[in-house]
């Protein structure tokens, strides 16, 4: 719904200009506070350095079907249901919207290598790009 659907059917609601300022000034920076926090936090990897994980990873696109612009990909180990690493994917980055989970895959392995971590077991969502790895 936007702004002006709103506006016709006289409802009262804080304007576009005020919802941004809200989003710029409050809910951004307390988004990004916590992923700093969290980021900063290392010891979760660290506990995680020397096992065989169990790993399971999924993709998450903006939109459905083909035409998708953004892909997230995220990584969670089981046993202790966090998530150790996701990678945003833009269309550009990949051959087509199909391929972006495939790239983003690729990415978290990656990173889990760069970090000395170890996949013992890795379970995904059947996505046909990532079968081929």
């Amino acid at each position: 719904m936007s702004f002006s659907t709103i506006g016709a059917l006289v409802f009262f609601f804080f304007s576009e200009t005020v919802f941004y300022d809200i989003q710029r000034n409050l809910l951004l920076p307390a988004v990004n506070n916590y992923y700093i926090n969290v980021n900063e936090s290392q010891s979760d990897i660290e506990n995680f350095q020397g096992q065989s994980l169990w790993l399971s990873g999924d993709g998450c696109c903006d939109s459905p079907g083909y035409n998708a612009k953004y892909c997230s990909y995220s990584m969670m180990e089981i046993s202790s249901q966090k998530i150790i690493t996701f990678d945003l994917v833009q269309v550009s980055q990949a051959s087509s919207s199909v391929g972006m989970e495939k790239v983003g895959f690729v990415n978290c392995m990656g990173k889990m290598a760069d970090a000395g971590l170890s996949v013992g077991v890795m379970a995904t969502g059947r996505h046909v790009g990532i079968r081929k790895v």
